[in-house]
């Protein structure tokens, strides 16, 4: 967990999952991660393939399986 403060109040980010698509030597490439939010997850995926367009970023929320 990440913990930040704003003007005094203590404000708890939880990870969550995220895929992000990439247009890659012409193929879209979904990578799934996890990050703290959107652009988060954008400087993972830059940081892993820098010479590649981000198409966009998606939250994914698992089912639980009882």
């Amino acid at each position: 967990m990440c913990f930040y403060m704003y003007q005094h109040e203590t404000f708890v980010i939880s990870p969550m999952k995220c895929e992000v698509q990439l247009f890659i030597a012409g193929k879209i490439v979904k990578e799934t991660m996890i990050a703290r939010d959107y652009s988060h997850a954008r400087e993972i995926a830059t940081a892993r393939f820098p010479n590649t367009t981000i198409l966009g970023v998606t939250a994914i929320f698992d089912k639980e399986v009882q």
